[in-house]
């Protein structure tokens, strides 16, 4: 395999993925070179048959841990629900156009916040691969430490949501 050329292929992804994990503050630039500088040396290891793009969503999982874990790892998810993404669009908190739909999408906002703050955190971070960087459940289970068959993290992913869903129907912030 090329690493320019999947350097190239992935850079902006990886780049996106450590920005949100980083959040606000968060030195992106220096995250990443140490994300390329690992996936060079490890390039020749890389079994065949493997996602690439899973294997270097793991090495960037691994290198962001250190900075993630000193900081709040709600805020991992504070740009996708502010700026009405994946995760946002699934409980419909679309950009507002009135006044009033403001009003509303702040409390959707605000309950979603609330119901991703008191989940585990490693619900929300399979949420998080899910919905804001868009793996499939296979390349979830590959790059986790406790290699999980991808039926089942596909149905912890299904629970986290239901679980996220009851509590925004029960805040009165969704049906």
């Amino acid at each position: 395999m090329d690493f320019e050329a999947i350097y190239r292929e992935h850079r902006d992804d990886v780049a996106r993925f450590v920005r949100v994990r980083l959040g606000r503050g968060g030195d992106v630039a220096d995250v990443c070179q140490e994300i390329w500088a690992a996936a060079a040396r490890g390039l020749p290891l890389l079994p065949g048959g493997g996602s690439v793009r899973a294997w270097l969503f793991a090495i960037a999982r691994n290198k962001t841990a250190d900075v993630w874990r000193r900081r709040d790892p709600f805020e991992t998810l504070e740009s996708e629900l502010g700026e009405g993404g994946a995760l946002a669009e699934v409980f419909g908190v679309h950009p507002p156009t009135t006044p009033s739909r403001a009003l509303a999408r702040r409390r959707r906002v605000t309950a979603l916040r609330s119901a991703l703050a008191r989940m585990r955190p490693e619900d929300r971070e399979l949420i998080e691969l899910r919905f804001v960087h868009g793996l499939k459940p296979g390349e979830i289970a590959g790059m986790l430490e406790e290699r999980a068959p991808a039926n089942t993290i596909a149905q912890r992913i299904r629970r986290a949501i239901l679980s996220l869903r009851l509590e925004l129907v029960q805040c009165g912030v969704a049906h």
